[in-house]
């Protein structure tokens, strides 16, 4: 059947309806014309468009700042792309208050950082902050709305100095970035999970931080980057009901804390903290080696708490602190925590001398590791005692005779 004149005239219009829709719908990029100082707002025309027209913002559409200085903006503003490129001079781009929904990408380019410095960036979406400098490409500060995937990309690092109290998802997608932490607002930074695939990736601290991974039921989640203090004391934090998956360098010198889930380890951790597993699962793989830093008196990091401790590896002891080797350290709690020592647990020393393993018991000259009791304990031989006993008889001597 074909259709008749008045139809086809009225397929025809539909279409273009459709096409001038899509079109109008399509992000248009705007520049910014407003200068240091300007309102990013919906009733002052401090953009320009493609033709160089000052025109008014026009919610989701990308924008592109050229030039540094504060930008003050109204709340709900609506963006897709964000864009900066400013070069030379001094100063940043600094965006203060409102709030701001980004869609897209936060693209930081040419010289100078972008600085949320009280702007609150909401949003469920996913939103890609890609930085182009080698040190700090994008400063975050204040509180933020945010809920949605935080990605990483480009080069350089983020600095975190604020916080997102909707604990959104963090995700690093280029192989060399990353995120130090500071204090400014808040002392904990949570995320909803934490990945990225690359061993150059990095999260440190710059003050006393503790990180949070509250991650959902269901859900894994691998991070291989390291985790690490620049200066203060990181603190590593599990929460929720899923897994959390760390296969980097850990150097940090806070405690590990389960409170929920699997905080699985299976990096190197070479820091001085101990574990508490309040609630959840701890699991250390095969490939993950804990220093424990022995001090007098029985003194040392520890693996705590009620939960569940799935312990394999290597327990890599640090016995330069002491004076004498001699006496006993818990390093596992037995008592409370449900633990299993897997088949390739085993212990040895910083300098890399191992523990031979009998049953439960690991040894290696006068030192034992009892799997059943968690302790561990130096007992010198006997001729070595006889020798400390007339060292001692002699100094308690000469103390004597000096009196």
């Amino acid at each position: 059947m074909i259709p008749s004149t008045p139809l086809k005239l009225f397929f025809r219009f539909c279409q273009l309806s459709l096409l001038l829709t899509l079109t109008t719908l399509s992000a248009q990029t705007l520049t910014w014309n407003g200068g240091a100082g300007g309102a990013w707002d919906l009733t002052t025309a401090n953009w320009l468009d493609s033709d160089n027209n000052p025109v008014l913002w026009s919610q989701g559409a990308d924008a592109v700042i050229l030039n540094t200085g504060k930008i003050f903006i109204s709340p709900g503003i609506e963006v897709n792309n964000l864009t900066t490129n400013t070069t030379g001079g001094s100063g940043e781009v600094d965006l203060e208050s409102g709030s701001l929904q980004i869609s897209g990408t936060v693209s930081q380019e040419g010289t100078r950082k972008i600085h949320f410095r009280s702007t609150n960036i909401t949003g469920s979406g996913a939103v890609a902050f890609n930085g182009s400098l080698s040190t700090e490409s994008i400063l975050v500060r204040s509180s933020h709305n945010f809920s949605g995937t935080l990605q990483l990309g480009g080069t350089g690092y983020m600095q975190m100095e604020g916080l997102f109290t909707n604990a959104p998802y963090l995700e690093f997608t280029s192989a060399d970035n990353g995120m130090r932490m500071t204090t400014r607002t808040g002392n904990t930074k949570t995320f909803s999970g934490i990945s990225g695939a690359s061993t150059g990736n990095y999260i440190n601290s710059d003050a006393n931080v503790t990180l949070a991974a509250n991650v959902a039921d269901t859900e894994s989640h691998t991070f291989a980057g390291s985790l690490g203090q620049s200066s203060g004391t990181l603190s590593l934090t599990m929460q929720g009901e899923g897994t959390q998956i760390f296969t980097g360098a850990m150097s940090y010198d806070g405690a590990t804390t389960v409170q929920g889930g699997v905080l699985q380890i299976e990096g190197i951790h070479s820091g001085t903290g101990g574990i508490n597993v309040e609630n959840g699962e701890l699991r250390l793989t095969a490939s993950n080696e804990w220093r424990f830093v022995l001090q007098d008196e029985g003194i040392s990091n520890q693996i705590t708490g009620n939960g569940l401790a799935a312990l394999d590896g290597t327990f890599r002891l640090d016995i330069d602190s002491l004076t004498t080797e001699l006496g006993s350290w818990q390093l596992v709690d037995v008592g409370s925590l449900s633990e299993t020592f897997g088949g390739t647990f085993g212990l040895k020393f910083m300098d890399g001398t191992e523990f031979d393993q009998s049953g439960n018991l690991y040894t290696s000259g006068d030192w034992t590791f009892d799997t059943t009791t968690g302790t561990l304990t130096a007992i010198p031989e006997p001729s070595t005692l006889v020798l400390l006993g007339l060292v001692g008889i002699a100094a308690l001597t000469g103390l004597r005779r000096r009196k």
